[in-house]
């Protein structure tokens, strides 16, 4: 490296002195001082600050990748539920309701005027239920659904799923029995979303 900053200050320094030779009584020995001091300080600036410059730009473009790792974690995003849920119930019968008037999750599902109800009544001794989900608009992934049997799931790369109007009932078959309907059923590695929960159940004497 100092071999080469000699070999580029030969012509710069150089040159003052052939100058001098040849014109002897022009220059003066203390402007020739000058000419030179001045010449080697420009000179050794303009190489360090090459070298740094080079150097700056191999940090920048030459790295490589020593090593990757993939990170696996849980996350919890919320959302503005904007809903109402009501539930009642007396003698052979009860009910439940949820209505939300809009929802979007991330690009995966949204929708507007999405609700869910359940009933559980009693015909005599015997238990009954029903449940459903109605929505006025609902797309997931872009893709718009427009009737929703129970249970409809959409799977996706990744693990994720959705399940639009999920129903699951259960009892004795006699005189108790329950239903759940989930207007949307959200799953994935380390997430399970539930959206628009109704609940009936009854005991008939």
């Amino acid at each position: 490296m100092h071999i080469t900053l000699l070999l580029l200050m030969l012509i710069p320094l150089g040159t003052p002195w052939i100058v001098k030779l040849i014109f002897p009584k022009e220059i003066k020995w203390p402007e020739l001082a000058v000419t030179i001091g001045v010449t080697a300080i420009v000179t050794v600036v303009v190489y360090f600050a090459g070298i740094a410059g080079v150097t700056w730009d191999k940090e920048i473009w030459n790295g490589q990748i020593t090593g990757k790792e993939r990170t696996h974690g849980s996350y919890v995003r919320s959302y503005s539920c904007n809903c109402t849920t009501t539930c009642s119930g007396s003698g052979n019968s009860s009910q439940s309701s949820t209505h939300l008037a809009s929802l979007s999750i991330l690009s995966l599902v949204k929708a507007t005027g999405l609700s869910t109800s359940t009933t559980a009544t009693c015909n005599g001794s015997t238990a009954s239920t029903s449940g459903d989900t109605q929505f006025v608009s609902l797309t997931v992934a872009g893709q718009q659904i427009v009737n929703a049997n129970p249970n409809t799931a959409i799977s996706f790369p990744g693990g994720i799923a959705v399940i639009i109007n999920e129903q699951t009932s259960s009892g004795n078959g006699g005189n108790t029995a329950q239903t759940t309907v989930n207007a949307v059923h959200i799953t994935a590695p380390g997430a399970d979303l539930v959206i628009g929960s109704s609940h009936s159940d009854i005991t008939c004497p």
